[in-house]
């Protein structure tokens, strides 16, 4: 088996065995002689690692860049969306994404939206259409279970308590 024949998306290892990228690896042995019981044909087996993280204190400033602008973007499309409904506006995704994402970042308030990656910019534009889409399906009875209420916006976790919220301030103790 040469690496021309092998099928897209397959690495071929060492001992000629055929390893799918991603979570999935066939059942399958790559010549009979090196498996101990018979050739199971049965397709894919999942295999799942659990990874733990300890990022740098340089990689954990990142990450809190990022989620936060992420935090951000969503709440603002949130907010498009709503500004929308309310005018009895059909908004396209598109046009939420270039309004949040595209023309917030030529702006001077929020220029600092360019320091970061626009993929996850865009998972959370994504995030917030998937939101509303479960609202008005729920709204019309094409979802299933319980109806769910509009999305709320993202909030930052882990802030001090404020002296003069006396419910934070029971919630603390």
């Amino acid at each position: 088996m040469s690496a021309s024949s092998t099928p897209r998306g397959y690495v071929v290892t060492k001992d000629w065995m055929a390893v799918q990228r991603g979570n999935h690896m066939p059942a399958t042995c790559g010549y009979p002689g090196d498996c101990r019981r018979p050739t199971v044909w049965s397709g894919a087996v999942q295999v799942r690692y659990r990874y733990r993280l300890y990022p740098s204190p340089g990689q954990q400033q990142a990450l809190a860049r990022v989620f936060g602008c992420a935090r951000v973007v969503y709440n603002d499309c949130l907010r498009v969306r709503d500004q929308a409904y309310a005018a009895g506006e059909k908004i396209s995704d598109t046009q939420v994404q270039r309004r949040v994402i595209t023309l917030a970042k030529a702006t001077p308030e929020r220029a600092w939206l360019a320091g970061v990656a626009s993929v996850a910019l865009v998972q959370a534009c994504q995030d917030a259409r998937r939101a509303y889409q479960n609202w008005f399906d729920s709204l019309k009875d094409r979802r299933k279970g319980p109806k769910i209420r509009h999305p709320k916006p993202r909030r930052k976790r882990g802030l001090p308590v404020h002296p003069a919220d006396p419910q934070r301030v029971r919630a603390a103790r």
